[in-house]
C-alpha cells in the first residue's frame, strides 16, 4: 500500500524530482520564520467577519470535511484527499453557486506561482463534489504602521491578484487559474512512481539557486573541496 501525499509533494515534483525527494523523505525540520503570539486565523476572520466556523482537523477524512461544510457557511483548514493525495483549504466560505476560498499569507506580496497550489486543491476539491467559484488572498499592508492597537483592517488586505517579479499586481486569481491545464491524475501517478524509487540523480540547474538557495543545495552538491 502506498503512503499518501500532499499537494506539497506535486508542487515539489514540479520544480524539481529531487527536490520532492528529499523533501519527502528528509528528516530535516522546517525552519519558521514567524514566531506568532496569536493564531493568524484569529486576525484574517477577524477581517472577514468570520466568529463561527467549523475547523477541520489533521486526518479528516472527505466525508467528515463534507459534514463540516454542511453544517457551515465558514470552514477553515477543510481537508480533502484524491487518489491518496491530501491537501488543505484555508478558508471556505459557502456562495450561492458554490464556495469562495480564501488563502493568507504572511507577506506583502504573494507570487503568482502560488497560484499553482490554489488550481490543484480546487481540482481536487471538484473530485469531492465541491465547486470552488472564486478565490482571494489575505496578504500584509507594507504601507501600515501600528499605534497602540492593532487595526486588523489596516494592517491586512483582502484581494484577488497576485503579485509579480517587480511587486506589481499581475491577472485576477480566477483568470489565472482558469488558464492552468494540470493533469492530476498523471501528476500524482509520476509522484507516486517517484517515491517507490531510489533518490533521483542531483543535477545543477538554474532552479537550484534562483531566488534563494534550495535548502537541500549542500545536500545535494558538495563543494567542501572547492576553491573559496
Amino acid at each position: 500500500m502506498r503512503d499518501l501525499i500532499h499537494v506539497s509533494d506535486l508542487l515539489h515534483y514540479q520544480q524539481c524530482s529531487r527536490l520532492a525527494y528529499n523533501y519527502h523523505t528528509s528528516k530535516k525540520p522546517l525552519e519558521s520564520f514567524y514566531h506568532m503570539d496569536v493564531p493568524y486565523s484569529e486576525y484574517y476572520c477577524k477581517l472577514l467577519g468570520i466568529n463561527e466556523y467549523g475547523t477541520g482537523k489533521t486526518g479528516d477524512t472527505n466525508e467528515k470535511t463534507l459534514c463540516l461544510l454542511k453544517n457551515n457557511s465558514y470552514v477553515l483548514n477543510a481537508r480533502f484527499e484524491y487518489k491518496g493525495c491530501r491537501t488543505k483549504v484555508p478558508v471556505l466560505i459557502k456562495e450561492e453557486d458554490g464556495y469562495c476560498a480564501i488563502y493568507p499569507f504572511l507577506s506583502s506580496y504573494p507570487k503568482e506561482f502560488e497560484a499553482q497550489r490554489m488550481k490543484i486543491n480546487q481540482m481536487i476539491c471538484e473530485k469531492n463534489g465541491i465547486l470552488i467559484v472564486k478565490h482571494k488572498i489575505i496578504y500584509l499592508n507594507k504601507d501600515y504602521v501600528r499605534k497602540e492597537d492593532l487595526d486588523v483592517n489596516q494592517c491586512l488586505i483582502l484581494g484577488d491578484r497576485f503579485f509579480n517579479r517587480r511587486n506589481n499586481p499581475g491577472k485576477n486569481i480566477d483568470e489565472l487559474l482558469n488558464q492552468m491545464e494540470v493533469d492530476l491524475d498523471d501528476l500524482i501517478e509520476k509522484v507516486n512512481d517517484l517515491f517507490l524509487q531510489a533518490q533521483p540523480e542531483a543535477i545543477r540547474t538554474k532552479k537550484c539557486t534562483t531566488g534563494r538557495r534550495c535548502r537541500f543545495y549542500d545536500f545535494c552538491f558538495d563543494e567542501s573541496q572547492e576553491p573559496d
